[in-house]
């Protein structure tokens, strides 16, 4: 009878057979849900299971394309441009210069220079 022991991560058995035991150490590598279905029989979850969610990146982390970033700087100026408001057009006015800063020849230039004539 083969018996395991954990020690730092590590599964070491009474079986003299070195394959055995590197075989047991590599399997204790993906993590300690390997080592308990070895030392439980019960059967661990795969290596493809674990390494989708990981390989996965939080949707916070994806960033936005350029086009995305310049669409939505033209857009925002567009809505506080239509709200009439005083405060609304100095900050339709900032994100129309910073949009000309970032995107100088972009797709949008022109739609951008519009609306920049829209506060004149």
């Amino acid at each position: 009878m083969v018996r395991f022991l954990r020690i730092s991560e590590a599964i070491y058995t009474a079986a003299p057979d070195a394959a055995t035991a590197h075989e047991i150490s590599s399997r204790t590598e993906h993590g300690s849900a390997h080592g308990e279905a070895m030392a439980t029989g019960t059967p661990a979850p795969s290596n493809a299971t674990t390494r989708s969610h990981r390989a996965a990146p939080p949707a916070s982390a994806v960033r936005p394309t350029a086009g995305e970033v310049e669409r939505s700087l033209v857009n925002q100026a567009r809505r506080a441009i239509e709200a009439n408001d005083v405060m609304a057009d100095v900050e339709a006015r900032r994100l129309l210069e910073a949009h000309a800063r970032q995107f100088p020849r972009g797709r949008l230039a022109a739609e951008r220079e519009a609306l920049l004539r829209q506060l004149r």
